[in-house]
């Protein structure tokens, strides 16, 4: 400890004689000798900080202080100066800078530092940018295998870098970033022609990360659900299992409800993907069979995203739900017929016939749905909107237009797309016929959507209108209604709530001239809603310059052309048999895999294969799985492998060892990859025959 005393000395001389340059040179080789271990660590990092801000002030006095009475007693297991110990950012002199400027400290490598509420925050290093990389990067233990790195907040992107440079190559990296201002600063920086060479070096390292196919850039201002929504597009239980998640430092102390909603989608996207992979068990056959029984329906069909040339954007799509407060206003909803698009969910069309007034659309996605809603013969000339997964046995009996769903990734969308059919990009439906209508509501633009029984919760023991009490598992909990009480509502009705705020919110956040009314006049309060009485909506509309305006949606609807003529639909039909049989190919050549994985690992564990030999078989098990996945009917394949347990694929991916053991885990990871498939593929395959008689 000697030597560090004499360091520590002659670096405070170098200060109180202001001799700049040599005090920073000699701490600069002083700092990387530092260490301490247990409950000081934090203590020190204090300390170095304190130092840094000081110096970075060029109050060298201070400096020197701090050496003395904070560092040297720290390091030497001494009790520190109560006085200096109290010292922080909050008392230093405040910058007279911009909000943000990079700078240079002990190893060359810059610092970002944001001045923010009278205080300057370091938001990538507290002293020494090199280091503190190794360290978090070596705790973060990002491999080749890593599939996923979420990241909250880019800064000068330098344990980005790292992290890129060491992950999978066919992996991603989500960065969550609460402030676009800090990227654009960095960027612009770093190309003006005073520019210097820290500030060019982050804006090439932040232009590398933007760029590489692997970066997922969320910027939460711009828009808030992007990464959820990035999230869900990527994650599976694989990804979940092997994915990192990094906090830049500095971040969290300026971003903290930032922060907050970067953990919250984290954790809501670990469940959700769960809880899919017990619906797709629980619901296997009929996410399998459903697509290819309703393949038929195509010959005739229309595309909803066609609705958008027939529903001008003043006209009011209204959505009618089966809440228990349907009751209060339902009669007020014949005021609108003509005038708006009555929306009706299936569960709400018994109670909108008994009224006499004839809803103009319906949709039905469930893959259990009740036939019973769709029981009369009123109901079954509605036009019907329903996609791939839709019950059979309802759609069988609708003699009203159909109407295709897309933007599902569905099987029927990747034909259809083969056919060179526009269909709408991904439209998220949120997982209920209610969010979905509202979704296809979305889709239209229509200035004013306006929703009605859309309870999400109970009334006293009633969970439906009618006095129907539906027992669930699910389990209960409370929200806040349209007064602002407390209101009992349930799990999954909690997510449908959510699901609602973050739609509204993405359409206020892309400034979209929609309204989004509330006229349940009960039930949970969906945040970002108007919440109005039925009977002052309809006063409200009719106040605007022309009033409501006369629509007839059935006579519109006959405007749009079907979805296929008659060649097409044959086409559709010869594309579905051909990806049938190349299927039946590729079973073949999944065998081949299997055989080749067994020999691989027979063969590594008695040292009789090269390394070249296994990087020739690794190339033909790539080309055997892009073959797979290449294959249109691949996601009629992946629906039934979402309902297995892929946690010991994942598991095997990410197991450590030696090298040799490493080889192991990852080709046995790989065998039992094409073992899981090659039994999806054999019930796609013998389903897919078993329904063509359909077609």
């Amino acid at each position: 400890m000697t030597d560090c005393n004499d360091v520590i000395d002659k670096i405070a001389g170098a200060c109180y004689s202001n001799k700049e340059n040599e005090a920073k040179k000699l701490f600069n080789e002083f700092i990387n000798t530092i260490s301490i271990e247990g409950e000081n660590q934090n203590l020190l990092y204090q300390v170095l900080k304190n130092m840094l801000l000081a110096l970075e002030n060029n109050d060298l006095v201070m400096v020197a202080d701090i050496l003395l009475y904070e560092l040297k007693p720290l390091l030497n297991g001494e009790p520190v100066s109560t006085d200096l110990l109290g010292f922080s950012a909050e008392t230093l002199p405040i910058v007279d800078m911009d909000l943000f400027y990079l700078t240079s400290f002990f190893d060359d490598e810059p610092v970002l530092c944001v001045n923010k509420d009278g205080k300057t925050y370091n938001v990538n290093s507290l002293f020494s940018p090199l280091n503190e990389t190794e360290y978090i990067y070596k705790e973060l233990d990002v491999k080749k295998t890593t599939p996923l790195v979420c990241v909250f907040g880019i800064g000068t992107g330098l344990i980005i870098e790292k992290i890129l440079d060491n992950m999978a190559f066919d992996g991603n990296l989500l960065i969550f970033e609460p402030d676009k201002s800090i990227i654009d600063y960095c960027m612009d920086s770093g190309n003006g022609e005073k520019c210097v060479d820290v500030e060019k070096k982050v804006a090439f390292r932040l232009k590398r990360i933007i760029e590489d196919d692997r970066t997922i850039l969320c910027i939460e201002a711009e828009n808030s659900l992007f990464f959820s929504r990035s999230l869900d597009a990527v994650v599976d239980l694989t990804e979940i299992m092997g994915m990192k998640v990094l906090c830049n430092i500095g971040y969290t102390q300026i971003y903290a409800q930032s922060y907050q909603t970067f953990l919250y989608n984290i954790n809501d996207c670990r469940e959700r993907v769960t809880t899919n992979r017990n619906t797709y068990k629980h619901f296997l056959e009929d996410f399998l069979d459903n697509p290819l029984k309703n393949l038929y329906l195509c010959k005739n069909a229309y595309l909803c995203s066609d609705l958008r040339k027939i529903v001008p954007e003043d006209i009011p799509v209204v959505i009618v739900s089966a809440g228990p407060s349907l009751e209060k206003n339902i009669k007020l909803l014949s005021l609108l017929k003509g005038h708006a698009v009555i929306f009706a969910v299936d569960t709400a069309l018994k109670y909108l016939i008994r009224e006499n007034i004839i809803p103009d659309l319906t949709i039905t996605i469930d893959a259990r749905k009740q036939v019973d809603n769709f029981e009369l013969e009123a109901v079954k000339e509605i036009p019907c909107i329903f996609s791939g997964k839709s019950n059979p046995a309802i759609l069988v009996n609708q003699r009203g237009k159909m109407i295709l769903l897309d933007g599902q990734d569905s099987y029927i969308d990747v034909l259809l797309k083969q056919l060179g059919k526009n269909m709408s990009d991904r439209l998220g439906t949120g997982g209920s016929v209610a969010t979905a209508a509202f979704a296809v509501a979305y889709m239209l633009r229509s200035k004013y959507i306006i929703l009605v029984g859309q309870d999400l919760a109970y009334k006293g023991e009633d969970s439906h209108a009618g006095g129907v009490k539906v027992k669930t598992e699910l389990t209960d909990s409370y929200t806040e209604d349209i007064f602002g009480n407390p209101i009992r509502t349930r799990s999954d009705w909690v997510g449908y709530i959510k699901w609602f705020e973050d739609a509204i919110k993405l359409i206020k956040e892309s400034k979209k001239d929609i309204t989004v009314i509330d006229a349940t006049e009960g039930g949970a309060k969906i945040h970002g809603s108007e919440i109005k009485p039925l009977k002052e909506v309809i006063e409200l509309l009719n106040s605007k310059e022309g009033g409501l305006k006369t629509y007839d949606f059935a006579i519109e609807l006959e405007k749009i052309q079907p979805l296929l003529e008659e060649n097409e639909y044959n086409k559709l039909c010869n594309l579905h048999r051909s990806s049938l049989n190349s299927l039946k190919k590729i079973g073949i050549e999944l065998d081949d895999a299997i055989r080749i994985c067994n020999g691989l690992l027979r063969g590594i564990k008695d040292g009789t294969v090269s390394d070249s030999y296994i990087r020739k078989q690794n190339k033909i098990l790539s080309n055997i799985r892009d073959h797979l996945e290449n294959n249109l009917m691949f996601v009629l394949v992946k629906t039934y492998v979402a309902g297995e347990d892929l946690s010991k694929v994942a598991e095997l991916e990410l197991q450590e060892g030696s090298a040799k053991m490493i080889q192991i885990n990852l080709i046995s990871a790989m065998k039992l990859y094409f073992e899981t498939y090659l039994r999806a593929l054999k019930q796609v395959c013998e389903k897919a025959k078993k329904f063509d008689g359909l077609l």
